[in-house]
């Protein structure tokens, strides 16, 4: 066999081999989307400053958040800073 052959060989096998790898992984996600979110486990979860007067956490399911940044948008430092360099 020419070496080109055996390359080609291997390359198949190890092309093969991760396929195989990746289609026999469980599908796993993480604990937190399986099963209920114990709030129990937590010492001290309860809500200080503003939020104590907003109506109680729901013990269990979903619910909305809404997460403000101080700082400005990778995004925007980006855009500035291409902006800056020329």
């Amino acid at each position: 066999m020419s070496r080109r052959t055996v390359l080609q060989a291997l390359s198949l096998l190890l092309a093969l081999g991760l396929l195989t790898y990746f289609l026999t992984q469980p599908d796993e996600v993480s604990h937190a989307q399986t099963g209920g979110f114990d709030r129990s486990q937590f010492a001290n979860d309860k809500p200080v400053g503003d939020l104590e007067a907003q109506d109680e956490l729901p013990e269990t399911g979903e619910f909305n958040v809404m997460i403000e940044l101080f700082d400005a948008p990778t995004s925007t430092v980006y855009s500035e800073a291409l902006g800056k360099s020329e």
